[in-house]
This record gives C-alpha cells, sequence and structure tokens, in this order.
C-alpha cells in the first residue's frame, strides 16, 4: 500500500473512522479465554451504527467538538482516499496527556503508521508542556501493549480493571518522555 498521508480529521470523515474503529474491534477483542465473545464485539460494534442515522449525528458531532477544541488532537492518515488509521488525544486541565486511541488498519500493522502517528501527537503534547500521558488498553492485547512500551509507557500496577464490566484493560503510563 502506497504512503500515508496524515492530516487533520474533518467532521466528513466521522463514518469512516467509525466504520475502521468497529473492524479494528472485531479483528482484535474477541477472546473467549478472557470472557469477550465474538458475539459481543459485534454486538458492541453493531451499536455504534443504529439506528443508523442518530449514531452518525452523534458521531460527527463528537468529532466537530474534538477538532474545535485546541487541547485535543484528532488525526487521520488515508491512503488512496480510505481511512487507514486515526490518532486521537487530549491535554487535561491539569496538564496531563490521555491517548483516547489509535487505530490502524489490520494491513498496516509493522508498517510504521503507528509509529508515525504517535510522533505527530507527541509534537503536540510537547507543544502544550504535556510531562505524563495515560492510556487504557485492553490487558490481553500483547500487541497494543508491546507497541506502547516502545514508547515508554509502563503498565501501572494495580490498574486492572473492566471496560463496559466485561473486557479486562490495565492503565499505562509514560513520564518526561
Amino acid at each position: 500500500m502506497p504512503d500515508a498521508t496524515i492530516r487533520s480529521a474533518i467532521p466528513d470523515d466521522a463514518e469512516p473512522i467509525r466504520r475502521m474503529q468497529a473492524q479494528s474491534w472485531r479483528e482484535t477483542y474477541p477472546s473467549p479465554e478472557n470472557g469477550i465473545s465474538r458475539e459481543w464485539v459485534e454486538k458492541r460494534t453493531a451499536e455504534w451504527f443504529e439506528p443508523f442515522d442518530e449514531k452518525m449525528a452523534e458521531s460527527r458531532k463528537m468529532l466537530e467538538s474534538a477538532i474545535d477544541d485546541p487541547k485535543q488532537f484528532y488525526r487521520v492518515a488515508e491512503s488512496n482516499g480510505q481511512i487507514i488509521g486515526i490518532i486521537h488525544g487530549v491535554v487535561r486541565e491539569d496538564n496531563s496527556g490521555h491517548l483516547w486511541a489509535i487505530y490502524t488498519d489490520k494491513s498496516q500493522h509493522g508498517s510504521g503508521l503507528g509509529q508515525r502517528l504517535v510522533a505527530e501527537l507527541d509534537e503536540f503534547f510537547d507543544e502544550n508542556n504535556v510531562q505524563r500521558v495515560d492510556l487504557e488498553v485492553a490487558s490481553y492485547n500483547d500487541r497494543a501493549i508491546n507497541f506502547y512500551q516502545k514508547f515508554g509507557f509502563e503498565i501501572v500496577p494495580g490498574s486492572e480493571h473492566f471496560f463496559a464490566e466485561i473486557m479486562p484493560v490495565v492503565n499505562m503510563e509514560r513520564r518526561d518522555k
């Protein structure tokens, strides 16, 4: 696949972003050994689209809010007119950073696209004098945990909890890159 272009998200990206996120969830999160069935993931992601017009209006409004907020960073990566990656981060009131989301199309895993997205977010955090960044990740998503560790993130001991009362997650944190 040709090099991806990374650009600021626009409101019209809401639907393709949601579709890419849903596909990533369906490929990544089913884990019967961790209590996450394929059916649960399918149901959870289907809820993002039904009723379609209402859910897309909500997604667009959330995206517009992020785009309009100077303390939020939202970028998409695209290739051949298709969104193949996203990253969303925020600077909180206490000047810490939070990585809300990073997703790349499965075809991009290992391509360096995720690293490029994180590098751009890091520039934004540097411009905002962020000294500590945290995130949440499924505790069984070893690929993602290893990826974050390459950027200096460490699992916060004792941070284990459940997302949506079912998915085991942990917090990761990085201080003073």
